[in-house]
């Protein structure tokens, strides 16, 4: 990963992105919910999905800037009962 170029995504780019494509948000209520303007709302959006489409299209990796904590939390080893395979997840 380390020789992999880098798109960065802002925690309130991140926020926009949720509430806009995953929670499916109108640009007015999730601006409302983010405390700015709609016109603000549409350029951190617009700035967010084209990180995005850049990271993933372009192959590039997809750093998380000011990250809030509930997405850091270090990966916990799980472990398959039936064959003893590891891995990790949140």
């Amino acid at each position: 990963m380390y020789k992999l170029n880098e798109v960065t995504i802002e925690h309130d780019e991140l926020e926009a992105l949720r509430l806009a494509d995953v929670l499916n948000f109108t640009h007015e209520n999730a601006a409302k919910k983010m405390k700015i303007s709609r016109a603000t709302f549409g350029r951190i959006i617009s700035n967010a999905r084209q990180k995005s489409a850049d990271g993933i299209l372009n192959g590039k990796a997809i750093k998380i800037n000011n990250a809030p904590e509930e997405f850091s939390q270090p990966a916990k080893t799980e472990y398959c009962k039936g064959c003893g395979r590891s891995w990790n997840s949140n």
